[in-house]
């Protein structure tokens, strides 16, 4: 089969007090998109989404920011 392009990328909110939103927010995510992964990093504590590929993170963004938490939660995604 054809192996699709793994994406992985760190997502964080800029207020703290809204990590466990975000935290509830991708884990609705993954349960609706059962392409989309997510996982708490033991190390650093982040919080990491996996997709495949550039376009699907851009919907799986899209979505977690349209459905799965608050409008007012600025999130920070590393490159």
């Amino acid at each position: 089969g054809e192996i699709s392009p793994i994406v992985q990328v760190a997502i964080r909110p800029k207020q703290l007090e809204h990590l466990q939103e975000l935290i509830d927010g991708l884990k609705l995510l993954c349960q609706a998109d059962p392409c989309a992964e997510t996982f708490i990093e033991e190390e650093s504590g982040e919080n990491i989404l996996i997709t495949a590929g550039e376009l699907h993170l851009e919907q799986c963004l899209s979505d977690l920011r349209g459905k799965f938490i608050s409008k007012n939660i600025d999130l920070i995604v590393s490159s």
